[in-house]
């Protein structure tokens, strides 16, 4: 309970029923992301970072060192955020979503690009809900009335034969308005925001983002590609 509060809960105490919380913070963290997530296992133990140079790295370091799958990585703010090739990614503080996840998935490595695509699917679906239309730019690059709004990193550890881990980045402007974003991406970049012309609560946007993952990564788990590739056609550009 104490833990809630430090991170900006406020509860009230009701003689001989408990406690309720009359509000809940607007922010990132480890309680804020979980407390109402609807998932069985991602997402289940989440390491928080106010700022770091990229949750990638992270990731990559938990997963060394054992850790879960599911386990996902995330930062209000990434000081050298990357994308693809070593790309820089601008990841400015509390406006986006800076995530990695940790995979272990029981399918053979050349199979891992397809997560690629498997999460590409998911973030068009999440973004579609809140009344967008996205579409997929190969191989990695959400795309929002022609400017880049997410993309994905999907990095992994793996023998000839047998995957020891992956781990997906994700990065998803959010909240910036024109004036955040670099001059020199401004004509190519957009957010969700601007596209939406209203902020969104960050963690809730993680929570369905996470829910939604886990589903259809069981159905690719369970029955392969083709529920994934189904998805494709009409989000392809």
């Amino acid at each position: 309970m104490q833990e809630l509060k430090r991170d900006g809960y406020i509860i009230e105490g009701i003689p001989r029923k408990g406690y309720k919380i009359i509000s809940f913070p607007n922010k990132l963290s480890e309680n804020t992301i979980q407390w109402g997530l609807n998932t069985k296992w991602l997402g289940q133990h989440i390491v928080h970072k106010n700022s770091t140079t990229s949750t990638q790295t992270i990731a990559h370091e938990l997963a060394m060192d054992g850790a879960k799958h599911g386990t996902i990585v995330v930062a209000d703010e990434q000081t050298a955020g990357k994308g693809r090739m070593n790309r820089a990614w601008h990841s400015s503080k509390g406006k986006g979503i800076w995530l990695s996840l940790i995979l272990r998935p029981a399918i053979l490595p050349h199979k891992a690009p397809q997560l690629t695509l498997l999460t590409a699917t998911v973030l068009a679906h999440v973004i579609s809900e809140l009344g967008l239309q996205p579409y997929i730019k190969w191989p990695n690059d959400i795309i929002i009335n022609n400017k880049k709004a997410a993309g994905i990193l999907t990095e992994m550890k793996a023998e000839q034969d047998q995957i020891q881990y992956v781990v997906i980045g994700i990065g998803i402007n959010v909240n910036q308005t024109i004036t955040d974003l670099p001059v020199e991406i401004q004509n190519i970049a957009t957010s969700l925001k601007i596209e939406l012309q209203e902020s969104l609560i960050i963690s809730e946007l993680i929570q369905k983002l996470l829910s939604q993952f886990e589903k259809k990564y069981e159905q690719f788990i369970q029955f392969g590609f083709q529920t994934i590739k189904e998805n494709l056609g009409r989000l392809w550009i």
